[in-house]
């Protein structure tokens, strides 16, 4: 990989695995094209992200923070994603899976 990475807390292989997302302590998802491989898209987000999930489809990706909060992202086009829901999903700490 060619981008220097200090920790990764989490990663998710979309299903036909083509596209891994991975991210840490930086606030930064990454998704990686796993042919090459190459860095495709990468997305700061407020919080450290600490779980990470392809749905079935492969389309979204859903990614859940240290504050307790779900965010589901999409590619707008091949340069960014963006947020297409968030919502708190509990208070009481992380969303773990």
């Amino acid at each position: 990989l060619s981008q220097k990475i200090d920790r990764v807390d989490c990663f998710a292989f979309r299903g036909d695995g083509k596209f891994l997302a991975i991210s840490g302590p930086d606030q930064t998802i990454r998704v990686w094209a796993t042919e090459g491989p190459k860095l495709n898209w990468s997305f700061k987000q407020p919080d450290s992200i600490v779980c990470l999930a392809f749905p079935p489809e492969g389309k979204l990706l859903v990614a859940g923070d240290a504050s307790g909060n779900v965010r589901i992202l999409d590619k707008a086009d091949t340069r960014q994603l963006v947020v297409k829901a968030a919502f708190p999903a509990h208070k009481a700490g992380p969303v773990w899976a």
